[in-house]
């Protein structure tokens, strides 16, 4: 395990979560907070980096099979969304039962298939940002038969060549009311970030053993984040919406990615304190329940008739989804996928023998 990257995980869910603050109040609506859904595509890009990270020797060596591979990815995945979409319902009773497309939204959610579809009202149902999850889904399905094409650094420079010329130009003649659909949601497209990470491991393992010193490699972390907020503040331009749904932030997202995974500066030092390591591995249930949080927040604030200030509001969301992520990682996430896990470890022993 990177550690730097897995509490990189809890700054990006801070940042999606403060992407849906405008929910909370229009006070939050300005495009520093609201544009933090730029962090989906740093999630995208750290799980391909990150699933080769872990993956991508075992699979070169035919050291593990396709089942031994994505029964994991299953048990982390499923049972959580599975989990948040049930309490969804019971916070929404009776929304499912009044109307039949609302049936039909229940089954693509109940098989993480929304991403797929693409219309807001299917693709945002339910707990609305598990169609993150329906999308990371179709990136663990492909990797194993995509894992080994980004090898060679002559793969790696084509790849990379053509999607930076040409995502842009097909984003730039998509008609306005499919942009979010088809660049923002849709995974045949997302595989795109998840193809950089993979590709952006490959590079790692060629610099991971350079010498740098503390100075040097602080150096680069601070350049790095100041190419990010460079570019989020450029972001601001509403005529780069659509660039900003992936190909904006790609390489800000590759030079944070590469630069802190090889933990050599003071603030990879920082991202390495147990605090924020604990913090990132909470970040999926943060992530998948904090919808959850603001929509029983307001519901209960409208039928009590309170008159509520947006900053305690904020705040109180923001802690009861930390407590939330918490106790669903320790009581849910955590045992379930361990229990899931030996299962499968036990029925591929059986049918070994």
């Amino acid at each position: 395990m990177i550690k730097t990257l897995t509490s990189l995980r809890a700054i990006l869910a801070i940042m999606i979560f403060l992407s849906h603050s405008f929910m909370i109040d229009d006070l939050f609506s300005g495009f520093l907070l609201k544009n933090g859904y730029v962090a989906v595509t740093f999630f995208f890009i750290l799980s391909g980096f990150v699933i080769s990270y872990n993956y991508q020797r075992q699979i070169d060596q035919n050291e593990i099979s396709y089942s031994g591979f994505i029964y994991p990815r299953i048990s982390k995945l499923y049972p959580l969304h599975l989990f948040t979409l049930v309490i969804m319902i019971a916070i929404n009773f009776g929304y499912i039962l009044n109307y039949e497309r609302d049936i039909l939204k229940f089954i693509i959610n109940l098989f993480l298939l929304q991403s797929y579809v693409p219309l807001s009202e299917y693709y945002f149902s339910y707990n609305s940002v598990s169609w993150c999850l329906s999308t990371e889904m179709f990136f663990y399905i492909c990797f194993p038969f995509i894992a080994g094409c980004f090898n060679k650094s002559k793969n790696i420079c084509i790849t990379v060549l053509l999607l930076f010329i040409l995502v842009p130009v097909l984003m730039y003649f998509t008609p306005s009311e499919y942009l979010k659909s088809i660049w923002y949601i849709n995974p045949f497209v997302r595989i795109a970030d998840f193809i950089l990470g993979i590709m952006l491991y490959n590079l790692y393992t060629r610099v991971k053993t350079i010498n740098i010193s503390r100075l040097k490699a602080t150096l680069f972390e601070v350049m790095a984040v100041f190419l990010f907020a460079a570019v989020y503040l450029f972001y601001a331009n509403p005529d780069y919406v659509v660039y900003g749904y992936s190909v904006l932030f790609w390489l800000p997202a590759l030079s944070i990615i590469l630069i802190f995974s090889l933990e050599k500066g003071l603030i990879s030092r920082i991202l390495r304190t147990d605090f924020l390591v604990k913090a990132g591995n909470y970040s999926l249930c943060f992530y998948m329940s904090h919808m959850l949080v603001i929509v029983f927040y307001k519901k209960i604030i409208k039928r009590l008739s309170i008159e509520s200030n947006c900053y305690i509001d904020i705040s109180l969301i923001f802690i009861i989804s930390c407590i939330s992520a918490i106790l669903i990682y320790l009581y849910f996430e955590k045992p379930v996928t361990g229990y899931l896990k030996q299962y499968f470890q036990k029925r591929a022993a059986y049918n070994a023998v």
